[in-house]
């Protein structure tokens, strides 16, 4: 007996359909479904990232269209400094005012850059980083640009999520503590060359920093 297929809500269907779409126009080839949501559930992707992403994709977030039918609190769904939708798109990609955005995303193409080969890690580590500073100005500052992050603070986030991401990597090669589960070495040095020297798994402290400053 076939089981029925999972209730998908129309955002969840609508992202899944922009998912494919956007992947097959890059490599001209569309995943299936259980490929998608098998890749955000990748272990060598940080919980609270793949938490982010699944949840991108079901749209349980309060943004944008969400507070158009609420009376009084049309506005919660402008972007506090550009005045447009705030959708996603518009968070992590769209808004030319963000300094968060504009920040991340030049540090994080300096570093692709050394590179030739695709580094998801990055990305990740980029737009989650991006949500986190939104949802903070959101909730802590009370979408007021002037207690905003400075592009200085912006960019010493998002090193030290990098270096995290770094050491969480190096970590989970410890055979003497996850054994047969341990990440082999020769993943983690391939998935960082170009940035780092061969040796930097035995090394400690900061790996990832300002230009000219990487070890």
């Amino acid at each position: 007996m076939n089981k029925p297929k999972p209730y998908q809500r129309c955002a969840t269907r609508m992202n899944h359909a922009r998912i494919q779409d956007a992947i097959c126009d890059k490599n001209h080839s569309t995943p299936t479904s259980v490929q998608i949501w098998n890749s955000i559930r990748d272990h060598d992707t940080p919980r609270s990232i793949r938490g982010f992403l699944w949840k991108s994709i079901h749209s349980p977030f309060k943004i944008s269209d969400f507070w158009e039918n609420i009376p009084n609190y049309e506005n919660c769904g402008k972007c506090s400094l550009c005045g447009a939708s705030e959708t996603m798109e518009h968070i992590l990609l769209e808004c030319d005012k963000s300094a968060a955005s504009k920040t991340i995303w030049n540090a994080a193409q300096k570093l692709w850059c050394k590179r030739e080969a695709t580094w998801p890690h990055i990305i990740l580590e980029s737009v989650h980083l991006i949500w986190k500073i939104r949802c903070k100005c959101a909730i802590k500052y009370c979408d007021n640009p002037e207690l905003y992050h400075t592009k200085r603070e912006v960019y010493n986030r998002w090193l030290k999520s990098i270096n995290n991401r770094l050491k969480m990597d190096k970590l989970l090669t410890d055979t003497m503590r996850y054994g047969k589960k341990a990440t082999k070495i020769d993943k983690v040095l391939r998935t960082w060359s170009g940035i780092l020297p061969n040796n930097w798994i035995r090394q400690s402290g900061v790996l990832v920093g300002p230009p000219g400053r990487n070890r």
